[in-house]
């Protein structure tokens, strides 16, 4: 039971932070787009 929980954990976590890294990188983008336009 705790085997699955602490796997569950780790998943939420590598999912938190691809989220991240995703939002990181979509915030970025539109900002490139202003200062080209």
């Amino acid at each position: 039971m705790n085997k699955l929980k602490e796997d569950l954990i780790y998943e939420g976590i590598n999912l938190y932070k691809d989220y991240h890294t995703a939002v990181k990188t979509i915030s970025i983008r539109p900002m490139e787009n202003c200062s080209v336009v």
